[in-house]
């Protein structure tokens, strides 16, 4: 049930999207994620990571990343199960990073982190913010600003879990 691969086509020319593969021999490759028709220039896929099976159906699901949001989407029928959105409005490059959390809130649904590293720190243009959203409904659990508030910093245009014993994200 997980999936064997997933790759991002942010510049595809007919649309935008992600190329996602499951390893079950009863589903096809899904050739495009594809975000809602009302929301346009997004850079769909330019940021993913497979974050578990959220539906219970044996099939990981994804996260991605696209300008100023992040959708997460079914692994195996492609339908959108959460549209995130930036806590602090567009324009500071939220979804240029995503990856799965893990529980962090221990509500029993898996968590996001979810890179801006576009955003105004202290006045510091640029200098970054990363944001750990609720798995359950997307909520802030909470903001990390750039230490060291340096204009264009970029802070948050990467982000990963780390994980303890037993995979566990610490």
């Amino acid at each position: 049930g997980l999936v064997d691969y997933a790759a991002g086509a942010p510049s595809a020319e007919d649309g935008v999207g992600v190329v996602l593969r499951t390893g079950s021999t009863s589903l096809p490759t899904i050739p495009w994620l594809e975000a809602p028709s009302s929301i346009t220039d997004l850079s769909l896929g330019i940021s993913l990571d497979v974050v578990g099976d959220r539906t219970g159906d044996d099939i990981s699901d994804v996260i991605v990343g696209a300008s100023d949001r992040a959708f997460v989407f079914s692994g195996s029928n492609a339908t959108i199960l959460q549209i995130l959105e930036s806590p602090d409005g567009p324009g500071d490059g939220f979804g240029f990073a995503v990856a799965g959390a893990g529980n962090v809130d221990e509500s029993g649904a898996a968590d996001f982190i979810v890179g801006a590293p576009d955003a105004t720190v202290r006045s510091t243009s640029g200098a970054g913010r990363i944001f750990i959203l609720s798995g359950d409904d997307g909520a802030l659990i909470r903001s990390i600003s750039s230490p060291m508030s340096e204009a264009d910093g970029r802070f948050g245009a990467a982000v990963a879990r780390r994980l303890g014993e037993g995979g566990d994200v610490l």
